[in-house]
């Protein structure tokens, strides 16, 4: 069993039910290690922890967020992001059998790439270009003259291509793209990593049967 260091308690998610200890007692039983573990933020379906160890825990309970961080676990891509461990927790809630999503992935850099996320988030405009067939630098560069007149041309058609290569990694390893958005980009070094894999729309029909069960109380 790897060695887990017990540190302070640290803040917990109001969306959870998790306490610290909680959180603790869990990850020794799958024997995840980390130095300390501090709470980052928390979405519509879930919350982020710091393990100060390069790496980030997620507690989420978006099914298939679970179901499709599985398909990228210890797969490297350039584009998406690296997933270390799923697995679900499940415990007993007021007589009901609950299970929640626990995603170990890698830790990004949330704070550099702020006009890339803005070219992303100006792709999901509802007119989007990037619905349109066949198309041409010329049409990318007319799109964004005036929604980010700031940016040079080069700079732009550099975005789209790595916008067209998440994307077809995305397609490459049947993740989900709904929700793909500035805010669901963190970075590794330079290159801008899609972490939010999940299927907004909560689709139900997934087989959950090959992720590994922690049935523990809390």
């Amino acid at each position: 069993m790897k060695y887990i260091k017990i540190f302070e308690n640290f803040e917990t998610s109001e969306k959870m039910d998790y306490t610290p200890d909680n959180i603790k007692n869990i990850l020794k039983e799958r024997n995840v290690s980390y130095n300390n573990i501090s709470y980052i933020g928390e979405g519509n379906y879930g919350a982020a922890y710091s393990l100060n160890n390069g790496l980030v825990l997620k507690i989420t309970d978006m099914d298939s967020e679970v179901y499709y961080a599985n398909k990228l676990k210890d797969i490297s891509s350039d584009y998406l992001i690296d997933i270390k461990d799923i697995f679900f927790h499940k415990y007993t809630d007021i007589g009901y059998n609950v299970r929640v999503g626990f995603i170990i992935m890698e830790e990004l850099d949330m704070n550099k790439g702020k006009y890339f996320k803005r070219f992303i988030d100006k792709l999901n405009v509802y007119d989007s270009i990037k619905n349109k067939p066949n198309i041409t630098d010329e049409d990318i560069l007319e799109y964004f003259k005036e929604r980010l007149s700031f940016l040079e041309e080069v700079v732009i058609l550099k975005y789209w291509k790595i916008y067209t290569n998440i994307i077809r990694e995305c397609k490459k390893y049947d993740i989900p793209t709904d929700d793909l958005r500035g805010g669901n980009i963190g970075f590794r070094g330079d290159k801008p990593i899609f972490f939010d894999i999940g299927d907004i729309y909560k689709s139900y029909n997934h087989d959950y049967s090959n992720i590994d069960i922690i049935d523990l109380h809390i």
